[in-house]
């Protein structure tokens, strides 16, 4: 069962893109707003027979719907923004008793703070913790690099690392496009006018926030052999200890399996270290 605390545009977005792809047989969606909650639900559940999913979508409004949740997605209240601050780490405190040992993905693009307080003053163990955004960021950086050379998007591969906005570090010197290294391919005029362009895709849109959260809450539920880059609390390897940084990451059933050091120049790395270093 995938929970989605709250029903903003970002929740709404990630209940329907959960019940399309079908990997969640039940999905709720919780919000203080609960008329609002119900009626996106309602309105998602009777798409399917359209769209030919059958997932069983409810909007509740009490946090207690999210017990048995086998994932819990952390989104934005309706009218009110992201989950993020004081308010988003009191709802965490009321939510955590309610879901066991069920893993977090955070959907919001503004909730690295949220993630190392839930670890440091909630003793949210790093493992059940991910933050969904920079996959979103990753799409868009592809899209602008596939433009630029006139090539599909589905053969760029090319990751962003670090702590978005401010500190965004993409990896050029590992990225390919349909096999060829793209630092051969992009003049590196093209390369810089894309860097300079990545703060201002920060934050990637609702649609695109919940595509990427959608692909991380089902890592979670099910394991993935393909690592995804998240946001996840530094254990000291990947990232520096407590920090929460975008870096690749392997999943098993219920947790992450590993945080994995980003494959970088020395420059880059550099960036990098810069980014994450407080």
């Amino acid at each position: 069962m995938l929970v989605i605390a709250g029903a903003g545009d970002i929740g709404g977005a990630l209940a329907q893109r959960g019940a399309s792809r079908q990997w969640f047989r039940d999905i709720r969606l919780i919000d203080e707003a609960a008329g609002p909650a119900s009626g996106k639900a309602l309105d998602i559940r009777q798409a399917g027979p359209v769209d030919g999913y059958d997932s069983r979508l409810t909007g509740h409004g009490s946090l207690d719907a999210a017990a048995g949740a086998s994932v819990v997605a952390i989104a934005d209240r309706f009218g009110g923004g992201e989950w993020e601050g004081d308010a988003g780490l009191a709802m965490l405190a009321r939510l955590l008793p309610m879901i066991g040992d069920a893993p977090l993905v955070f959907a919001g693009a503004n909730q690295l703070w949220l993630m190392e307080a839930a670890h440091r003053e909630l003793k949210v163990p790093a493992a059940r913790m991910a933050g969904s955004a920079p996959i979103a960021l990753e799409g868009a950086l592809r899209a602008l690099a596939a433009l630029a050379i006139d090539r599909s998007v589905t053969g760029v591969h090319l990751h962003a690392y670090g702590r978005p906005p401010a500190g965004i570090v993409i990896g050029w010197s590992a990225a390919v496009a349909s096999g060829s290294p793209l630092e051969r391919v992009l003049p590196a005029h093209e390369r810089l006018a894309i860097t300079d362009r990545a703060k201002g895709l920060w934050p990637p849109g609702p649609t695109a926030l919940a595509s990427a959260a959608a692909r991380v809450a089902e890592a979670f539920a099910y394991g993935s052999r393909r690592e995804l880059t998240c946001a996840v609390i530094g254990d000291g390897y990947a990232a520096p200890r407590g920090v929460a940084a975008a870096v690749p990451v392997a999943f098993a059933r219920g947790r992450i399996l590993k945080m994995n050091r980003p494959a970088l120049s020395s420059k880059e790395q550099v960036e990098f270290d810069t980014a994450t270093t407080f």
